[in-house]
């Protein structure tokens, strides 16, 4: 009888091990998710063309635009306003891009990316 441990089926067995870690943080890091807008943040809605626009935006809109509209919170416009397409389209809307492995590590104590918006609704960036 064989005593003490066999380091063959050891090494393999934390190779195997190493391997599907490894294989698992590669995947998870390729699942991502992209931060929405927190119902409380602060839009700029155009009464007349029905449209809503994120302060990032208006730097390209024109001025007598932005002259006729007005501040409320996004759960205000979300179902009688449409997104500006340009804004939409240029991410206008949207945070930052935060990948599964990184989310499962804020959960075990790494800080959190910074979000575009304040806990207030207010717009970082």
């Amino acid at each position: 009888m064989r005593r003490g441990w066999d380091w063959g089926k050891v090494k393999a067995a934390l190779m195997t091990v190493a391997v599907l870690l490894g294989l698992g943080a590669y995947f998870l890091t390729g699942i991502t998710t992209m931060e929405t807008m927190p119902s409380n943040a602060l839009l700029l809605v155009d009464d007349e063309t029905r449209e809503y626009f994120s302060p990032p935006c208006i730097e390209d809109v024109p001025r007598e635009h932005v002259e006729r509209m007005r501040a409320v919170e996004a759960v205000e416009v979300r179902f009688d306003y449409k997104p500006n397409v340009d804004c939409r389209d240029s991410a206008g809307f949207t945070g930052t891009e935060t990948s599964l492995l990184r989310k499962i590590a804020e959960r075990f104590g790494l800080p959190k990316k910074l979000s575009r918006w304040t806990a207030d609704g207010d717009w970082r960036w």
